[in-house]
């Protein structure tokens, strides 16, 4: 329980917040008076590394950038084109990014950080001692815990939906035989080549690849798998490395029926998501029809900071994706012991003060996929379950449990959009009592419900074909959806919650807990058609 605890680290974050941005104006009309250049064209960071170069042109080296411009405003000294962002990445000195600033069609110019995958930063312990899960010794509990296992048993598998895995690989394995990884490309060197089946050097991306889809670990077994690589063998790549990818795949989306991307990694939040080039990125595949589904990052705590507040990562922190934290279950199913981890990544999101993150999932100890051979193999054989398997921790984690829950939801209506399919997620997670706000998002993935909601959504008239129950029962505790949730900067509730009585969740406080109490509540017809939202309010 958090009490006034919590409304203070809050209101900190707030504070925090101000004092943020108030630098972040500070910089920038700095920048204008050094620079000559509009204060809203320069990215405070890389204003700051110029700043410090003007003073010591000795040193004035080439800075990676990523540069957003109209037309082919600069396209020169090496640059690489970023279509989906816009712009282009190139390695650029001060004084070429102040020659630069000089050209009207040139819009913003930032800083290509550097991208890592978000499994806890420093590999260090995982929280609690709950037990090293083998699934093989019966019933996996993670899938448990979010429905997941009972959802297969409908025959729901994900079958017909390919997922693009952005990440490190994904290597041979025996629990992927039966799914299809449709093509391996390479984007680490800073442009697209194929790579070579069936690798992967650091071992990543395979783990995250099993909890999709690996037999007895994955949400969604039947999925095909679309490998691109982004991070290299030390966990990390380039921001422009990401983008690369991303146009890659929306130039090759319907040959490989993509309709659902992973992005298990993050890059520091620089800039507003409408100046980050990564969140523009991947705004323009989900305009193309492809739910993303990112992990809000592993910035929860530094050694100096054991608690931290907005530090959602890129592209996270875009109000298009569905952001994902990740949730300790315990090793158990069933959800009244689920606590927050203090790794994963908090709202709000910085710049923007969005609500982030969408969703949490089980993130803590998960057993996975072990690419034999791997970085992560030798130098963490602590973390080894089996001959087979590996137990990470972190977002990185999270986030692939969501991204196979939407394979389900798109088997079962591929008509769905990625509006309607975050929607449907939102407002049935499960509201968790302990974690605050803004670590569980709107709550626990809730996979039965979700995937029945989608089923029932008629995409004609906007109405459900029938019913749908928000409450089923996980080994004797009653699992109910929350009918409500937070995006963007509003709280939204459906019909399933009395608009007399709305409250925050989180923090100690349970949402309305007159639902457990009825037998008798039924979804809305049209709850996700925006017309059908009968109460909201600022947040």
């Amino acid at each position: 329980m958090f009490g006034k605890s919590s409304k203070t680290n809050t209101n900190g974050t707030r504070q925090g917040t101000r004092a943020m941005i108030l630098a972040v104006f500070f910089l920038a009309a700095l920048g204008s008076v050094l620079l000559g250049a509009p204060a809203d064209r320069l990215n405070p960071n890389l204003l700051q590394e110029m700043e410090w170069l003007s003073e010591r042109p000795e040193y004035d080296y080439a800075l990676p950038v990523i540069v957003r411009a109209r037309g082919d405003a600069a396209l020169r000294n090496g640059a690489v084109p970023l279509p989906a962002a816009d712009g282009f990445a190139a390695r650029l000195t001060a004084s070429q990014i102040r020659q630069l600033l000089q050209e009207p069609d040139v819009e913003y110019v930032t800083l290509d950080p550097v991208v890592r995958v978000s499994t806890d930063s420093r590999l260090r312990a995982a929280e609690g001692s709950g037990p090293r899960v083998e699934p093989e010794a019966g019933r996996n509990p993670f899938l448990a815990a979010i429905g997941a296992d009972r959802i297969q048993r409908a025959g729901f598998v994900g079958e017909g939906i390919t997922v693009a895995v952005f990440d490190s690989g994904i290597a041979r394995h025996a629990r992927l035989d039966g799914t299809r990884v449709l093509a391996s490309m390479d984007f680490t060197s800073g442009s697209a080549r194929q790579a070579a089946p069936g690798e992967d050097v650091y071992g990543h991306g395979t783990h995250v690849a099993g909890i999709i889809a690996a037999d007895g670990l994955g949400v969604a077994p039947g999925v095909d798998l679309l490998d691109l690589r982004v991070v290299g063998e030390e966990g990390s790549g380039r921001a422009s490395h990401l983008i690369l990818a991303v146009d890659w795949l929306i130039a090759n989306q319907d040959r490989y029926r993509v309709r659902v991307a992973n992005f298990s990694l993050s890059a520091p939040p620089l800039d507003s998501y409408e100046n980050s080039p990564l969140a523009r990125a991947v705004g323009r595949l989900v305009e193309a029809g492809v739910v993303v589904v990112a992990s809000g990052g592993n910035l929860g705590r530094m050694d100096q900071f054991p608690v931290i507040f907005g530090a959602i990562g890129s592209p996270g922190n875009s109000p298009h994706v569905i952001t994902v934290s990740p949730v300790n279950t315990r090793g158990t199913a069933t959800h009244r012991d689920d606590v927050a981890t203090s790794y994963g990544s908090r709202g709000p999101a910085i710049f923007d003060n969005l609500f982030k993150p969408d969703l949490t999932a089980p993130g803590n100890r998960i057993p996975g996929l072990l690419a034999w051979g791997s970085r992560l193999h030798q130098d963490r054989p602590d973390l080894v379950v089996s001959d087979q398997l590996i137990s990470l921790s972190g977002a990185s984690m999270a986030t692939p449990f969501v991204a196979g829950a939407v394979a389900l939801m798109l088997e079962a209506n591929p008509e769905l959009t990625p509006g309607q399919v975050k929607a449907a997620l939102n407002v049935t997670a499960v509201k968790l009592t302990q974690p605050h706000m803004f670590e569980q998002g709107n709550g626990l993935l809730n996979v039965p419900v979700a995937v029945a909601l989608a089923h029932a959504l008629d995409m004609e008239s906007g109405a459900l074909r029938h019913p749908v129950p928000p409450v089923w029962v996980l080994d004797g505790e009653p699992v109910v959806a929350g009918g409500s949730f937070a995006s963007g900067d509003r709280i939204f509730q459906t019909g399933l919650v009395g608009s007399d009585r709305v409250e925050l969740w989180g923090a100690g406080r349970v949402w309305n807990d007159t639902l457990l109490r009825s037998d008798a509540m039924l979804w809305a017809d049209a709850m996700l058609w925006a017309d059908a939202m009968l109460w909201a309010d600022a947040m």
